[in-house]
């Protein structure tokens, strides 16, 4: 029974071996550009089957150090996409549909998040149809095309849209999302909450100037979020109206770390990444961010920078 799961270190050598397989189509890969890789994607799975690891798919969010050219042509023209670096499916599995079921599952995890899209490139010399089809059925189309690996292979630059006409900033320490999805104007006040949410508007002032508080942040807004961000940002707060879909919360607060935090505070845990855990907080008044709440922040704070 083949099942998706996060990617561990244990799964190292495994991946590197189907890579090895298939590094005409990918790139060369050792055990520690994988652990570097590992370490700065949001999302890195692996489909295990009979104890196997027989595919995995690692995927990478704007603002890393990662040298890759075709990764370095998207972060210079989008601020908001989900790059996916490499997919390999053991070639005794081939057409299982093991590779859809890992893109349909980025997908909705990148979705979910708000991904304005997926990004990949794909071998037009030397070519590579079988790829080029599943891309195509996959909903990705090419923006571009350029030449790599010393000028001895040629790509093609795709993109799927995830959600049209949205821009979604990456990389927040904190992200406010608000409950009517309304675009949030007069800076860092919290404007995006509409008449009869006045409790809302109150946690969250709170909850922004405990985030001012703790150092810099920069303060940004798109068309459904008032943000908070450093760098790499692995926290954000929503009003959960949008996704939890429960009524009677004014806000809650999403805090990302690098750990599993214990605390019974938290409505749910949920590892994003190998190594990178959403925490659920459910705020109903300012009193609910006391100093233990801002140590958490803090910790997302310096996580960020």
């Amino acid at each position: 029974m083949a099942g998706i799961r996060p990617a561990e270190r244990r799964d190292f050598p495994a991946i590197l071996a189907l890579n090895v397989d298939f590094v005409r189509f990918t790139s060369p890969l050792d055990g520690a550009a994988l652990a570097d890789l590992h370490a700065q994607a949001v999302y890195h799975r692996v489909i295990e089957a009979e104890g196997h690891v027989v595919a995995f798919l690692l995927a990478l969010a704007p603002g890393q150090p990662y040298q890759s050219p075709n990764y370095t042509w998207f972060s210079a023209r989008y601020d908001d996409f989900l790059y996916i670096d490499r997919v390999v499916v053991a070639g005794d599995r081939q057409r299982a549909g093991l590779g859809a079921a890992l893109y349909d599952d980025v997908a909705a995890w990148a979705a979910e998040r708000e991904f304005g899209r997926l990004v990949c490139e794909v071998n037009i010399e030397p070519p590579n149809p079988v790829s080029d089809a599943f891309h195509a059925r996959q909903g990705f189309v090419e923006v571009g095309t350029q030449w790599v690996a010393g000028g001895t292979k040629k790509v093609s630059l795709r993109e799927k849209v995830l959600a049209p006409g949205r821009r979604v900033e990456r990389g927040y320490a904190v992200m406010v999302m608000s409950e009517q999805g309304k675009h949030a104007q007069g800076g860092p006040s919290f404007s995006p909450f509409s008449e009869g949410h006045e409790v809302s508007c109150r946690i969250f002032d709170a909850l922004r100037d405990a985030i001012i508080a703790i150092g810099p942040v920069d303060i940004r807004s798109t068309t459904s979020e008032v943000a908070f961000r450093r760098r790499s940002g692995e926290a954000f707060a929503w009003v959960p109206h949008m996704y939890r879909r429960k009524g009677g919360l004014p806000l809650t607060l999403t805090v990302g770390l690098r750990r599993r935090d214990r605390s019974p505070r938290w409505a749910q845990v949920v590892e994003g990444s190998a190594g990178r855990f959403e925490h659920d907080l459910p705020l109903y008044c300012e009193a609910d961010l006391d100093d233990e709440v801002r140590e958490w922040l803090r910790e997302a704070w310096e996580q960020a920078g």
